[in-house]
Order: C-alpha cells, then sequence, then structure tokens
C-alpha cells in the first residue's frame, strides 16, 4: 500500500497526466471528442486543465464530450482560461453546461459561454464576493449554475440589502427583499403558475424593496 506522500508525489509527477487521460476517455461512453482540434488536444494534454476536469465532480448523462467542446470554446475566445481563476471557471462552466440549465425566470435555456465571459469579468472588476477568488473549480460550479440569468444576478448584487453584502448573511436576504404571500392579490395560489401574472419570475420583479 501506498504512502499518502508517495501518492501526492504521483499526482504530481508527469506520469499522472496519463491517469487523467485514462479517466476521461473512460467517461466517454457516448461520444468521441475531435483530437484534431487543436484546443481538444491541448485539453488532453495539459496536466493542469485534464486535471482539473476530471476531477471536479460528475456529468449528467455522462455528456463529458459536450463538457470538452464548451471548455474548448470558451479557450478559444479567452487564452486567460487556460490556467489559474479562469481556467477553474471555465472547466466549472463546461461541466455544469454540458446539460441544459433553465432559467428559473422564463424557462428559456441559459447560455453557459456567456456566463463564463460575464463571471470572468466580474471577477476581473472585483465585484464578487472575495471568496470566490479561492474556490476550485467544484466549488464554483455551484455558483455558476444558478438559475437566475445574467441580468438577475447584476439586478441582485446591485440592490441586496446593505444589512446582507456579507457572505456569510447573504442566503438570508431573499425573504427580507420579498413578502412571501400564499396568494396573489387575486386569489392564485403561489404554486400556480399564473401566481406571477405571467411575468417572470425574478426578484427584480416580486421585489418589494
Amino acid at each position: 500500500m501506498k504512502t499518502l506522500e508517495e501518492i501526492k508525489n504521483y499526482a504530481e509527477s508527469g506520469d499522472s497526466l496519463e491517469l487523467f487521460q485514462w479517466e476521461l476517455f473512460a467517461n466517454l461512453l457516448y461520444g468521441s471528442i475531435d483530437m484534431t482540434d487543436e484546443t481538444v488536444a491541448w485539453i488532453i494534454n495539459d496536466k493542469e486543465a485534464l486535471e482539473t476536469l476530471v476531477t471536479s465532480g460528475d456529468v449528467a448523462n455522462y455528456n463529458w464530450k459536450e463538457a470538452v467542446e464548451i471548455l474548448a470554446a470558451i479557450i478559444k475566445q479567452d487564452e486567460n482560461a487556460k490556467s489559474g481563476l479562469k481556467l477553474k471557471l471555465a472547466v466549472a462552466v463546461a461541466l455544469t453546461f454540458s446539460n441544459t440549465v433553465t432559467s428559473m425566470a422564463d424557462g428559456s435555456s441559459i447560455d453557459g459561454i456567456a456566463r463564463y465571459h460575464n463571471y470572468a469579468k466580474w471577477a476581473d472588476e472585483r465585484v464578487l464576493f472575495e471568496p470566490f477568488y479561492s474556490l476550485n473549480a467544484w466549488e464554483m460550479r455551484y455558483v455558476v449554475g444558478s438559475w437566475a440569468q445574467d441580468e438577475e444576478l447584476v439586478w441582485a448584487r446591485e440592490n441586496v440589502l446593505d444589512d446582507y453584502r456579507d457572505p456569510a448573511k447573504i442566503g438570508s436576504v431573499a425573504w427580507k427583499m420579498v413578502e412571501y404571500k400564499l396568494e396573489n392579490d387575486d386569489g392564485v395560489s403561489v404554486h400556480h403558475k399564473d401566481y406571477y401574472y405571467g411575468k417572470p419570475v425574478t426578484m427584480e420583479w416580486i421585489t418589494i424593496v
């Protein structure tokens, strides 16, 4: 049996790249990737990128082909996505959006690549809570996978109550900003689609502040 130190040393060695490659190819049960694509080939042969990809959680429906293609598309548009925080962000988006992410507001599909660019911009502007910058790719999936549309995220950040602009408190702000009513003014149940009068289900529309 190997010690933890031996395992750590192997994971940091060049040989571990082959292990990560094997892991990815084993996951590609329902689709092959285009190895003639230079960016795809780079992902497969770059240890940091491939390790981040295959160690950041499962992919629903084995959509690994879609994940690789999304990651490659992001890197083609932004070379900064090849390392560091933006690599983690790109992987988080690729894994999360390999399956459709649906907007809670109106049921439309959220554009994963657009979400990457928006979060990359917000990260550069330092408008995100500080803990975001130390998240790993797996943790970032829970951030980028929000069912809110990007413009809703901007509105929420700009309008959140001052007392709740803190990572430890932000999860409790919604009930302070929105009055919870079992029925709307016309007596329609909150569980019915007509509760919101056909409007998008967004904080901006339903807020009482």
